[in-house]
């Protein structure tokens, strides 16, 4: 899946960001999913990803949605 390039931001509109993170692949999706389907108008500008190692061989996926409020 491609979301293209990032918008380039004006100033007209504020920008913010929210952050999910969890172990879990599955949990992680369900989470986002449901903030999405809360105001599915909003503008999705960019999105980050990273994973943080944990002991063990676990990892904690980390997301960033920067995001335009419609």
């Amino acid at each position: 899946m491609s979301f293209g390039q990032p918008r380039i931001h004006t100033g007209r509109e504020p920008v913010q960001v929210r952050f999910f993170q969890e172990p879990d692949v599955a949990a992680l999706e369900t989470a986002i999913n449901a903030w999405l389907a809360l105001r599915p108008r909003r503008e999705i500008v960019d999105i980050r990803q990273s994973a943080l190692p944990l002991p063990g061989g676990a990892r904690e996926i980390i997301v960033s949605i920067w995001y335009i409020e419609d």
